[in-house]
């Protein structure tokens, strides 16, 4: 109905219009006519206009429903906490992978938030976290949200210290290794997700694929969290020592670095861990970091991430960041739907052994090295695996041709016996046609000619004594004879 009202004044002034181009200014009766006959024109449309108003009244109640359907879903806001920048390494890609899961599986739309802390271990940190406390509390003005994750150590630690006075409520999920969640006091109500690496599992699989390795230098970045890494790590490699001699680089510049790894001699290699930001406070963004490392290290380059294989590392036994990102969102919708078992802790393992074919093709590593069960990523195809359709093709097409060949050969044995067939019996049938021949030749022989024989003697004995009655008998018989 509104339609109709909307389109009824249209239309007449439409008619209007019509008449005045059909009529002149001074016919007014020739505009009545034609007001007339526009009008019987509008009466014969009324039943399609009313069909145009009927499908708009319901895609316009449609259009209303699907609107009431999404007001009814809330957006759900999330609060993602993250230890350096969105974009640095390690954490930047279970992130990546918890907004994508997340979407996926929530029904209704949903806002993430991202604070970057930046702890980078500076004199100041505390002044600039007070400030981002603050920041947060700002971006949720009235209701707090509804989902926390903080990724890291430093994301970790803050929230631990801001949460009484932002939002003490609201879900929280964790992600860190196992080591420092289980020191670290949670509520109960929180999900943690665990992450498991061992550095002494790092060097038997270095030992392992070089045996005569004797120096290893880790790299790491300068934040107070890479210095509790490197710490951790020379306390788990004592039993070491006295074979192996461990550097690590939290307190060296980036030229200082590539200049360190340039000059490694043979038997060093290079273990890349997290490498955030130099000394100097130079942050790297993603792997940008084991780019450079790749490129100035002359030894061999190991790592922790199964993401970073492909990027410069040789791989081992290394962290499942998709899985890690995965375990996020089931946490966090466990959280979300009331069903998550307070006090449980989800420990994601290290994956399986994998490795780069071009990094171990690059080093000389003999892969009969490698730990049994072993998956070696980017090896490039055979020649049967990369010409793979083109040798079934043309296998198919041999095999065709062989087929069509036999059955041509074939057809080919039936035509000639089926023509040796018919010559034979033409054969027959001409000695057939000579052997009747001669047959009526031997009959016309020995019975007509010696009858014919007979009547010639006959004949001369009844020439002889045709004037006798011994003669006229003969005649007789030579008549019926003939």
């Amino acid at each position: 109905h509104g339609l109709r009202i909307c389109i009824w004044p249209v239309n007449h002034l439409i008619q209007l219009l019509i008449c005045k181009s059909i009529a002149g200014d001074g016919l007014q009766g020739v505009t009545s006519v034609a007001l007339y006959h526009v009008r019987r024109q509008n009466v014969a449309m009324r039943p399609a206009l009313k069909l145009l108003s009927i499908y708009s009244a319901i895609c316009v109640c449609m259009m209303f429903l699907i609107a009431e359907t999404r007001a009814d879903q809330e957006t759900l806001h999330i609060l993602i906490l993250n230890s350096y920048d969105e974009i640095s390494a390690p954490y930047f890609r279970p992130t990546e992978v918890f907004k994508e899961k997340l979407q996926e599986n929530h029904p209704g739309p949903i806002a993430f938030q991202h604070v970057d802390l930046r702890q980078r271990g500076t004199s100041v940190q505390f002044q600039i976290d007070e400030s981002i406390a603050k920041l947060i509390l700002n971006y949720f003005p009235g209701e707090p949200p509804d989902l926390i994750l903080a990724a890291g150590p430093p994301a970790i630690d803050f929230w631990i210290r801001y949460r009484a006075s932002t939002f003490p409520v609201s879900p929280f999920v964790a992600m860190a290794r196992e080591s420092y969640l289980r020191q670290v006091e949670f509520q109960p109500s929180d999900a943690l997700v665990a992450t498991q690496f061992s550095f002494t599992g790092a060097i038997d699989n270095i030992l392992r694929l070089l045996p005569e390795t004797s120096r290893v230098v880790f790299v790491f970045g300068d934040s107070q969290s890479e210095r509790t890494l490197s710490e951790g790590a020379r306390q788990q490699l004592g039993p070491f020592s006295d074979r192996i001699s461990f550097e690590f680089t939290n307190d060296l510049t980036i030229p200082e670095i590539q200049d360190k790894l340039a000059g490694l001699p043979d038997g060093a290699v290079v273990f890349y861990g997290i490498f955030s930001s130099d000394v100097d406070g130079v942050a790297l963004r993603r792997y940008s970091g084991l780019t450079m490392v790749r490129a100035a290290s002359r030894v061999p380059v190991f790592g922790a991430f199964d993401d970073q294989v492909g990027d410069g590392i040789i791989g081992g036994n290394l962290i499942q960041v998709e899985q890690i990102g995965s375990e996020m969102t089931e946490a966090a919708q466990a959280l979300l739907t009331n069903t998550h078992v307070p006090g449980t802790m989800t420990v994601v393992p290290l994956s399986k052994p994998r490795y780069d074919w071009s990094e171990l093709t690059a080093w000389n590593i003999d892969f009969g090295r490698l730990p049994q069960g072993s998956e070696v990523l980017f090896r490039p195809p055979d020649f049967v695996e990369k010409y793979a359709s083109w040798i079934v093709g043309f296998v198919v097409i041999v095999v065709a041709q062989g087929l069509l060949l036999i059955t041509l050969l074939f057809q080919r044995q039936k035509r000639r016996k089926a023509e040796q067939a018919h010559a034979s019996l033409g054969r027959r049938l001409i000695t057939a046609h000579e052997d009747e021949r001669r047959l009526l030749a031997r009959e016309l022989h020995d019975d007509l000619s010696q009858r014919l024989a007979r009547v010639a003697i006959d004949a001369g004995l009844a020439r002889s004594h045709c004037k006798t009655e011994e003669g006229s008998e003969e005649l007789v018989k030579l008549h019926a004879e003939l």
